[in-house]
C-alpha cells in the first residue's frame, strides 16, 4: 500500500513537473515569438556586370576592312585603334568635295573683285592646307583669273561705247551753246542797226528798202537761234540719257554680281556642312576604343572582311567603371523592394564559408517585368551597388564581369508570430469570400 501511494506520489510529481516545464518552453516559446525580430529578405540570382556596361563598337556606314590591330582578350586603352576600314572610297569623297568647295570660294574671290571693281584678282587659298590639290588650285585660278579678265574688259568695253557717245553729244552741246551765244550776241547788234537805220529813215537819211532788208535778215537770225536752241535741248537731253544709261549699266553689272555672290555664298554654307561630314566619316575609317579594356567577341579576324552599317565588330568591357549586380525579382517581392534599400551578395565564384557576403544598395528597379534570356516573362530587373570599400580592403575578392551572385535584399525585420499568422491571415481571407 505505501509503495503504491509512493509509486502515485512520484508519477504526480513527475506530470507536475512535465506540465511545469511544458508551461515554461510555450511561455518561451510565445515570448520568442511576440519579441523576437527575424531578419527577412528577398533573394534573388544575378550576375557582376559593369556599370555602364560592354562598350559595342560599330561603324556608322561599314565598308572593307583594311587592317585590324587588336585581337580577343587583348587590353586596349582608351583612344587606341581597333580596326581600319578602306578609306579609298572616303577618300574620294572628300577630295571631290573639297575640290568644290575651292571652286566655289574661288569663284566667291573673284565676284567679290568684280563687285568692288578692282584692277586685279589675286585669290588667297592656301595651298598647303591641300597639297594634294595644288595642280587643280592652279588651274582653278587660271580659269577665274582669265574669266574675271574677260568680264571686266566686256564690262569696260560696254561703258567705254557709252562714254564715247556721251564726249560726243557733251562736244555737240557745248558747240551749240556757243553757236547759240554768238547768234544772240548778232541778233543784239542786228537790233541796235535797225533803231538806227528806223531814226535815219525818219530824218530821210536812208531808204525804207535798206531797213526792210535789216528785218528780214532779224527774222533769219531769230530762225536760227529757235533752231540751235532746240538742238541743244536735245544735246542736253541726249548727254542725260547717256549718263542714265552708263549708271544703269553699272547697277546691272554689280546687281548680277551680288546675285552670284548670294548663290555662291549659300553654297559653300551647304558645301561646308558637306566637308564637315566627310571629313568626319574620313576620321571614322580607323575605329578607336572608347574606354580603356578588353576585347571581348570580335567578330573581324582579318583584312578583306566586309562589315555593314551599324554591325557590332566586337566589345569593350571597360577595367576602370564600377561594377555592380544586376539580378532579376520574383514579382511577388517587388512591392517591398525600394531603391535605397541595403542588401548583401554573395558571389557564388567563392567559397561561401572563407569569403563573407558583400553589403550593396539597390540603385535601379525595373518599371516593367522583363525577359530572362528570351524566355517568358521572369521578374523585374534591379541593379545593386557594391560597397567598394568592403571589395578594396579584401585584396582576394577580384571580380570580374559575367561572375555569378546572389543577392538577398534586406527587407523589415518580422517577429516570428507574423510568419505563424500569416497563413492563417491568407485562409481567413480566402474563406470569406464568395465563390
Amino acid at each position: 500500500m505505501n509503495d503504491s501511494t509512493q509509486l502515485m506520489t512520484d508519477n504526480n510529481r513527475l506530470i507536475k513537473r512535465a506540465t511545469i516545464f511544458l508551461l515554461l518552453s510555450l511561455g518561451l516559446f510565445a515570448a520568442w515569438t511576440w519579441f523576437a525580430k527575424l531578419d527577412s529578405a528577398a533573394i534573388a540570382s544575378g550576375i557582376v556586370i559593369v556599370e555602364s556596361k560592354r562598350k559595342s563598337i560599330e561603324h556608322l556606314e561599314g565598308g572593307i576592312v583594311a587592317q585590324v590591330y587588336v585581337r580577343e582578350g587583348q587590353k586596349v586603352e582608351k583612344g587606341a585603334p581597333l580596326i581600319k576600314i578602306s578609306d579609298i572610297t572616303f577618300q574620294s569623297r572628300l577630295k571631290q568635295t573639297q575640290l568644290t568647295w575651292i571652286s566655289r570660294q574661288i569663284e566667291y574671290q573673284r565676284l567679290l573683285a568684280e563687285r568692288d571693281d578692282l584692277a586685279r584678282y589675286v585669290p588667297s587659298i592656301d595651298k598647303v592646307q591641300f597639297p594634294h590639290l595644288a595642280l587643280e588650285i592652279d588651274t582653278l585660278i587660271a580659269n577665274q583669273r582669265s574669266l574675271f579678265t574677260s568680264r571686266m574688259d566686256m564690262r569696260t568695253k560696254e561703258l567705254d561705247i557709252v562714254d564715247s557717245r556721251l564726249k560726243q553729244t557733251r562736244n555737240r552741246r557745248a558747240f551749240s551753246s556757243q553757236m547759240l551765244a554768238q547768234r544772240k550776241q548778232a541778233l543784239e547788234f542786228l537790233n541796235d542797226e535797225i533803231d538806227m537805220h528806223d531814226q535815219l529813215l525818219a530824218e530821210g537819211f536812208t531808204s525804207r528798202l535798206k531797213l526792210l532788208e535789216l528785218k528780214r535778215s532779224e527774222v533769219l537770225l531769230v530762225s536760227d537761234i529757235i533752231s540751235v536752241q532746240a538742238e541743244l535741248d536735245g544735246q542736253i537731253l541726249s548727254v542725260s540719257e547717256l549718263e542714265q544709261q552708263k549708271s544703269a549699266i553699272k547697277q546691272r553689272n554689280r546687281s548680277e554680281v551680288e546675285t552670284q555672290i548670294a548663290e555662291v555664298r549659300n553654297a559653300l554654307i551647304t558645301l561646308e556642312a558637306e566637308l564637315n561630314l566627310a571629313k568626319d566619316v574620313q576620321a571614322r575609317t580607323v575605329v578607336k576604343s572608347p574606354a580603356s579594356g578588353v576585347v571581348l567577341g570580335l567578330k573581324v579576324n582579318a583584312a578583306g572582311e566586309v562589315v555593314g552599317a551599324g554591325e557590332s565588330l566586337m566589345e569593350i568591357v571597360p577595367d576602370n567603371d564600377s561594377l555592380i549586380v544586376e539580378a532579376i525579382i520574383n514579382p511577388t517581392d517587388i512591392d517591398v523592394v525600394r531603391i535605397g534599400q541595403q542588401a548583401l551578395i554573395r558571389l557564388s565564384a567563392f567559397n561561401f564559408r572563407t569569403t563573407p557576403p558583400v553589403q550593396g544598395e539597390v540603385v535601379y528597379i525595373d518599371a516593367d517585368r522583363t525577359n530572362s534570356d528570351g524566355e517568358e516573362l521572369s521578374g523585374f530587373k534591379v541593379k545593386v551597388k557594391l560597397n567598394s570599400q568592403e571589395i578594396s580592403n579584401n585584396p582576394d575578392l577580384e571580380l570580374y564581369p559575367g561572375m555569378p551572385a546572389e543577392v538577398y535584399v534586406l527587407l523589415e525585420e518580422k517577429r516570428p508570430l507574423d510568419y505563424l499568422l500569416e497563413p492563417l491571415k491568407v485562409s481567413l481571407l480566402r474563406a470569406f469570400r464568395e465563390s
